[in-house]
């Protein structure tokens, strides 16, 4: 079985930014540099013949070049506890939403199910267990100005 998503690369500069807004909370399990991301479909454990398929399928996806911003910062909750601290997206205009919706058409081509949660797009910072909503929310509020250089997702 492999873990497998699809993802959009950041620029080594954003992620040592973001590196950067890793702290403040002491129990946070922060995502390390090296693997942050843009993800546009979780795809979770699948054994190697669909990975192949879903290779196959990606292969064939395509869109045009897009600007992409990130932005501001939040969580997203399970239930009433906050799990993930995330990074948002700003000025994805129209190419982020097209080219997400090419992914999901070759991942349900491949055989997967189709994505039930409605995409949002982020950088997942760290994930939380059992900090106290005031200090989250103060994380957010600190974190609010958070603001990256555009690039263009090719």
């Amino acid at each position: 079985m492999m873990r497998l998503f699809v993802g959009i690369k950041l620029p080594e500069q954003h992620k040592q930014t973001l590196n950067r807004f890793q702290n403040g909370l002491p129990d946070a399990r922060w995502t390390a540099p090296e693997n942050l991301h843009l993800t546009l479909r979780f795809i979770g454990e699948i054994e190697e013949p669909q990975a192949e398929d879903l290779h196959d399928a990606l292969m064939h996806v395509s869109a045009p070049a897009f600007p992409l911003k990130i932005a501001g910062a939040g969580y997203f909750a399970s239930g009433k506890r906050p799990r993930t601290l995330w990074a948002g997206v700003e000025n994805a205009e129209a190419g982020l939403d097209f080219l997400q919706s090419k992914i999901e058409r070759a991942a349900q081509k491949s055989g997967l199910e189709p994505e039930g949660r409605r995409f949002t797009p982020h950088v997942t910072l760290g994930r939380v267990t059992a900090s106290p909503m005031n200090r989250l929310d103060a994380y957010v509020a600190d974190n609010a100005a958070l603001s990256l250089p555009v690039w263009t997702v090719e």
